[in-house]
């Protein structure tokens, strides 16, 4: 099930696949319950993008526990479509009347479908920062980060903030989500708020996003001043990436903890810092 515990998800098989205007695409949807002591009931619904189908378009699912179900999906490409990278959603919402509303948050997988000399088949790229803050304790400033994508249809994001012990009040929030438009892009936005108490120093700070099932992640220095410090002496320090990549060690741990264990099928994120990885 996804991270949270949830008690059932969907995958769409394969991840990724080639086509051609006019082709049909048959993909494999497989919904799995983690439930240990209910039987669930659950409806999927296929997004596809503008002028493409899905046979069928929803399916209503009875997951009894511990079980899964298969279907075959298939999909049209019209025949116009320019070259590009396409995503096919599959969203799982569980209806069952006696559902608790803490299971009731929609989980998704997704299929990209890459039409003609598609140039790039990664979903997301880093357009703009995240750049290092500095501020003095009590005052409040925003971690921005800006993600795009060049496919032809939206996908959602989700971006993480993951940072030291001891900070976790005052940077946040932990994760976040969002709608990113097709051939768009969006910003996050994280806050970084040391209350007056908070000693001067320098932490680091990750901002690990995913989408479609790949993720990346970029280092962030946060250096904190003296409250009342004033302009002048802030221009005067050095650089809090300085001590954010003395900590690189101690970063690389908190992604692991984060984006999952054993061995990821990996590549480099255009833009990132870090790794892509399907999760």
């Amino acid at each position: 099930a996804p991270l949270g515990g949830l008690p059932a998800v969907a995958h769409l098989h394969p991840t990724l696949v080639a086509a051609e205007p006019g082709d049909e695409v048959a993909l494999r949807l497989t919904a799995a319950s983690d439930c240990s002591d209910a039987t669930l009931d659950s409806a999927v619904r296929l997004l596809c993008p503008d002028g493409w189908s899905a046979t069928p378009a929803a399916l209503p699912l009875t997951l009894p526990s511990g079980e899964h179900r298969d279907a075959d999906v298939l999909v049209s490409v019209p025949p116009g479509a320019p070259a590009g990278l396409y995503p096919v959603r599959a969203q799982l919402a569980l209806t069952g009347a006696e559902t608790p509303a803490a299971w009731r948050q929609v989980v998704e997988d997704v299929c990209l479908v890459t039409v003609g000399q598609c140039r790039d088949a990664d979903p997301i790229h880093l357009v703009a920062g995240p750049a290092d803050v500095t501020l003095a304790a009590g005052e409040s400033a925003t971690l921005t980060v800006t993600v795009g994508t060049a496919a032809r249809a939206a996908l959602a994001v989700e971006a993480h903030l993951i940072s030291p012990w001891g900070t976790w009040e005052w940077m946040g929030p932990a994760a976040l989500g969002a709608v990113l438009p097709a051939a768009g892009a969006v910003d996050l936005r994280f806050r970084v708020a040391p209350p007056p108490r908070v000693r001067p120093g320098q932490w680091w700070a990750l901002v690990r996003v995913a989408c479609a099932g790949r993720d990346g992640h970029q280092h962030v220095g946060v250096a904190v001043l003296t409250a009342g410090q004033g302009e002048g002496q802030r221009r005067g320090r050095r650089g809090p990436a300085v001590r954010a990549q003395q900590a690189h060690g101690a970063v690389e741990r908190g992604v692991a903890a984060v984006a999952g264990r054993g061995e990821a099928q990996r590549h480099l994120v255009a833009g990132f810092g870090g790794d892509q990885r399907r999760v």
